[in-house]
């Protein structure tokens, strides 16, 4: 059976060979394998103000500016008005889209809060989330935060050496399961990478701190 299920994809890969659908059969794959590439240097340069690179899910990645500044929450804006808050670099709001997350309160003790990344130890945290469309609001999630490795993030032609971390959902009173990761950088302290689940209904948010000035 399975000879013959590979003899015919071979079969409709021949027969596409001479028309637009096998080119954009690999393309497809190639979207499925690969990860969107990194946004080169010169996309960043002529932006006088700070900048994030940002992407949801799989697609192409784009380029957020900082609007605003309001205590510890920064705005971050897109072209086609997709707005983006991090407090200590992490997402703590998002609108824009179909589904906006209205508001993420984090867990006292949360490294976010605390940035006391380096003694961490499986720990379990509650925090609050308020959706919008539908409303939810005070919606406690609990994670748990564990410390993976030490790992390099690129960032144009720098290496920069993290330690690696990933919060995991628990149990919750909705069913969401999810993993974020944050690359925490060895010398500053500071998240300079994250992957971030922030609605069910949302893919995950990818950020790569390319200019940030605090």
């Amino acid at each position: 059976m399975k000879n013959i299920i590979l003899f015919g994809f071979s079969l409709i890969l021949i027969s596409c060979s001479n028309s637009g659908i096998y080119r954009e059969l690999i393309q497809a794959l190639d979207l499925v394998f690969t990860s969107p590439k990194d946004l080169p240097r010169e996309a960043f340069a002529e932006i006088p103000y700070s900048t994030i690179q940002v992407r949801l899910g799989r697609s192409d990645n784009t380029i957020l500016v900082l609007e605003e500044i309001n205590n510890e929450s920064y705005k971050w804006t897109s072209s086609n008005l997709i707005k983006i808050y991090t407090e200590n670099r992490i997402i703590t709001k998002v609108s824009g889209l179909e589904v906006d997350i209205d508001s993420i309160e984090y867990d006292e003790n949360h490294p976010s809060k605390t940035k006391n990344y380096k003694n961490i130890d499986s720990e379990i945290y509650t925090s609050e989330y308020n959706f919008k469309n539908p409303n939810l609001f005070n919606l406690p999630i609990k994670t748990k935060f564990t410390f993976l490795k030490i790992e390099e993030v690129s960032i144009f032609d720098k290496d920069i050496k993290c330690m690696l971390f990933v919060e995991e959902s628990l149990e919750n009173l909705i069913r969401w399961e999810f993993k974020n990761f944050y690359w925490v950088d060895l010398e500053s302290n500071e998240i300079i990478k994250i992957i971030q689940n922030v609605n069910p209904k949302l893919p995950e948010i990818h950020i790569k701190m390319i200019n940030v000035m605090d």
